[in-house]
């Protein structure tokens, strides 16, 4: 059975309307997953949860969802697909004008999520460029991955974005001890969904089973060592964050939105 990091447990089910595709889909990724597969029958999905014990179910149909605590997360690329319509408006985009990326640039974004702004970094560096994103909680990983390798064909330069966005699973304060100095342009952390203005079921899902730990300044040092260009940090304009961090550059956003930086 399916385990995460906080020692929640899923199981694998189809949609209702189910057909023989879907039942495989979900079979197969049970066995990826390590999880129970169950028939789903006419049951709801908290009747399942209820008679497998478990907090959350992996449903297979159309597109992947994750059903827990009465709420249900499906991938979506989310305010990437207009960022890079902006983009392609020749409109500025605020972060990565305080990155200042350039075509063939690499990028650790440190806390992915949904990996919205790793998609918009990825068609920023180009195809010559590199984006890792790297998420703490399994269960969001796994769904982002599967979103990602989806694409999105009717919009080709979103769709070749993310394609090019590899995900990892695990801490960045581990995977930051582990690379060596330099090995990446730009590092950023969005730690913003923990108290985010923005209202939505898939936001609110990843506010509850997502990392919620503040940033250290042992993490941002460690950031500085391996960034060639600059340590970038998003937090709501007023906040103390840029200032405990020692992040000495402030530029303002949408939504009082606020990406605090270090130059290198």
């Amino acid at each position: 059975m399916i385990h995460d990091s906080n020692t929640r447990t899923a199981v694998v089910t189809t949609v209702i309307k189910t057909t023989p595709a879907f039942i495989s889909k979900a079979q197969e990724l049970a066995e990826e997953l390590g999880a129970p597969f169950v028939l789903r029958k006419k049951y709801s999905i908290p009747v399942i949860q209820e008679r497998a014990q478990v907090e959350a179910v992996f449903v297979c149909g159309n597109r992947l969802e994750l059903y827990m605590n009465g709420q249900m997360f499906f991938y979506h690329p989310g305010m990437a697909t207009i960022r890079i319509k902006r983009l392609l408006r020749g409109e500025e985009d605020p972060l990565l004008r305080i990155s200042q990326l350039q075509a063939g640039d690499t990028v650790l974004d440190c806390t992915a999520g949904f990996a919205s702004d790793a998609i918009v970094f990825a068609y920023a560096v180009g195809r010559e460029g590199k984006v890792k994103g790297i998420e703490s909680e399994p269960w969001i990983t796994y769904l982002v991955k599967k979103g990602l390798h989806m694409g999105y064909p009717e919009f080709p330069e979103l769709d070749e974005a993310m394609r090019r966005v590899r995900i990892c699973q695990g801490s960045h304060e581990e995977h930051l001890a582990s690379l060596p100095d330099k090995s990446y342009d730009i590092v950023y952390f969005d730690p913003m969904f923990r108290r985010t203005v923005a209202q939505s079921a898939g936001i609110d899902l990843l506010r509850e089973i997502g990392n919620d730990h503040p940033l250290t300044t042992d993490t941002i040092r460690q950031a500085m060592r391996v960034a060639r260009k600059r340590v970038i940090v998003k937090e709501r304009f007023f906040s103390s964050e840029f200032e405990r961090l020692g992040l000495t550059k402030v530029e303002k956003g949408a939504m009082n939105i606020a990406y605090g930086y270090i130059d290198l």
